[in-house]
């Protein structure tokens, strides 16, 4: 965690900081068959474009259990993705 926060924006330092505890609290929460990832994902919602290169690039994994566990949008696509999900309920 300290190699990772080592190389993140540092004005944006608690931020990432917020987001690692709050994907270690995702990767540990128990599931029916037993601790481990749970099916969810973290979506961390920035317009900051460096942040969010930063999180795209350096905090999702690529060869792990939790890949793709960490989404990152701006505020346009969230929008979308939440009014795509409102009209297919």
């Amino acid at each position: 965690m300290d190699q990772l926060l080592s190389s993140c924006p540092s004005e944006d330092i608690d931020v990432v900081n917020s987001l690692l505890y709050a994907y270690d609290l995702l990767a540990t929460v128990p599931r029916r068959g037993g601790p481990g990832i749970t099916t969810g994902r973290l979506v961390f919602i920035t317009n900051d474009k460096e942040l969010r290169s930063f999180v795209e690039n350096d905090l999702s994994c690529t060869k792990c259990p939790c890949k793709d566990k960490v989404i990152a949008l701006n505020y346009d696509e969230f929008k979308a993705r939440l009014r795509q999900a409102i009209s297919s309920m």
